[in-house]
C-alpha cells in the first residue's frame, strides 16, 4: 500500500512504490530514496548537508523536504543535467 500526495489531497493505492515507480517514470517521476518518488519538475532545491546527506525541497508551501540516497545521486544529475 502507498499513499499518495497530490497539491494538499492524499490518496491511497494499492500499488507498491516499485509499481508505482515503473507506471510514472515516463511522466518524469524519480525514485529518489527508497520511500519516496518525485515529481522532477516539482524539485527547487538540492541541499547538501555533508559528503553523504542530500535533502531535495520541493515547491510549495509550506516546501516539502525529501531525503535523496546517496546511490541516486548520480542518477538525478543525469536526469536534470546539474
Amino acid at each position: 500500500m502507498s499513499t499518495v500526495h497530490v497539491g494538499n489531497d492524499t490518496f491511497s493505492s494499492t500499488l507498491t512504490l516499485t509499481e508505482l515507480e515503473t507506471k510514472l517514470q515516463r511522466f518524469g517521476f524519480f525514485r529518489c530514496h527508497r520511500s519516496y518518488l518525485v515529481n522532477l519538475q516539482r524539485i527547487a532545491e538540492l541541499i547538501s548537508y555533508s559528503r553523504n546527506s542530500y535533502t531535495l525541497i520541493l515547491k510549495g508551501h509550506p516546501a516539502p523536504k525529501l531525503p535523496l540516497s546517496r546511490t541516486r545521486l548520480e542518477e538525478l544529475r543525469t536526469l536534470i543535467s546539474f
